[in-house]
């Protein structure tokens, strides 16, 4: 069964909603992954438009297997190399709302044009058809007949906006001129920010800088740009280890000066200043330490801030349920900071968060086994088991989750 139907739900709700483009914008997509049939059609659309005389352009390198954005850069490279003329001048375009864009009657006209088989052109057409998106709070509902959009996460939609795309790549262009399409700095970080929340667990709220500095992995588009930089070094298709470490310098330098600049993340900043320290340690993230050194989790004064309680206060303390509130004051979970202050005593350290942010890789360990135990504690499935271990605070934690 294809869904045709798509629901939101929202706390708040209002008529300016209906307006185009407000609200209802992420109702415009196609749902990500509830088809059952989209891998299979994928992989039968994939190889219907890549093989044969109607095939997509060797001009697209974004989303498409084998090939990216270090590619694209390369071909440009060796484009300009082989140019006669005393400069090349280069045209960027950047397509806002690409993927929520996508007209699926326009796609339907490519498939045609490159005669794609009765079958899977039957299939799309009835995955398009009949498509409405729903927002609704309590009494109130706005319903939309949907007709275009695809969304980042989806199957479909890197594919769909090749197809759509294609034909302005095959336009006919004067002697010289080449016209590339590849994924740019946002639709990198957008693809690399799936990837590091499957990796740490978290929750969608935390921002990308975050993501990349919590697991210790550099920013996507800063390596895309290493890789070319590298590109213009090789001597004999090789490139010599001095100029690696030069160009991986320069991402480090790029990094830390992005992640102190930003305005997110704040409260991993306080916990990973420094990520060529954050990079020198050597723990493993769960969900819920994560959560903790994010400040994005099971926080009511998050949870506050998003719409989704109506007290932001703690249950036990009656003071704002925060990251810093949890680690110094909560009274439900004085044993675990005990136990914290306590191993910190035998490396060396006070407890305080200046000092274990400033400390190697088994004082933050430590804390990030801490986090695991206080969310767990705090959650409320395993609150009222937690509160029978607290008698015995020192016996071995069952949790398969690791540090």
């Amino acid at each position: 069964m294809v869904w045709k139907v798509r629901c939101g739900y929202s706390k708040r709700f209002s008529p300016e909603m209906i307006r185009p483009g407000i609200g209802l914008r992420e109702m415009g997509c196609l749902p990500p992954d509830t088809e059952e049939t989209a891998p299979f059609t994928e992989q039968e659309l994939t190889a219907a438009v890549s093989d044969g005389d109607h095939w997509l352009t060797d001009n697209q390198y974004g989303f498409r297997q084998g090939t990216g954005t270090d590619n694209a850069l390369h071909d440009v490279l060796e484009t300009i190399g082989a140019a006669t003329d005393k400069y090349v001048m280069g045209v960027f375009l950047d397509i806002s709302g690409a993927f929520d864009n996508v007209w699926w009657p326009e796609i339907l006209c490519a498939l045609r044009r490159m005669q794609c088989p009765r079958n899977l052109f039957l299939l799309v057409t009835s995955y398009f058809a009949d498509r409405k998106g729903v927002m609704v709070k309590k009494t109130s509902m706005v319903e939309k007949v949907l007709t275009k959009g695809c969304p980042q996460g989806s199957v479909l939609g890197p594919l769909f906006w090749n197809i759509l795309f294609d034909s302005f790549l095959c336009l006919p262009m004067p002697d010289g001129c080449r016209a590339l399409a590849a994924s740019h700095r946002a639709k990198l970080l957008r693809v690399q920010r799936a990837a590091l929340l499957a990796v740490t667990k978290a929750y969608r709220t935390v921002s990308t800088d975050a993501l990349q500095v919590i697991p210790g992995i550099a920013p996507m588009d800063l390596r895309v740009i290493e890789v070319g930089k590298l590109a213009l070094t090789r001597v004999n298709g090789q490139v010599e280890p001095q100029h690696r470490r030069v160009a991986w310098e320069k991402v480090m330098e790029d990094w830390h000066e992005r992640w102190s600049a930003s305005e997110k993340g704040r409260v991993a900043f306080t916990i990973f200043p420094c990520v060529r320290e954050r990079l020198k340690l050597d723990f493993v993230l769960g969900h819920q330490s994560e959560q903790f050194l994010s400040g994005h989790g099971n926080f009511k004064a998050k949870l506050y801030e998003m719409g989704l309680v109506d007290d932001p206060q703690c249950d036990d303390c009656l003071v704002p349920h925060t990251m810093a509130h949890i680690l110094h004051d909560c009274v439900c979970i004085e044993d675990l900071r005990e136990i914290l202050k306590w191993k910190l005593s035998l490396l060396g350290l006070d407890f305080d968060l200046a000092v274990i942010k400033a400390a190697d890789s088994d004082a933050k360990a430590l804390l990030s086994e801490f986090a695991r135990k206080a969310m767990r504690r705090l959650s409320v499935g395993n609150r009222a088991r937690d509160e029978r271990l607290a008698a015995d605070p020192l016996q071995p934690d069952s949790d398969p989750e690791t540090v």
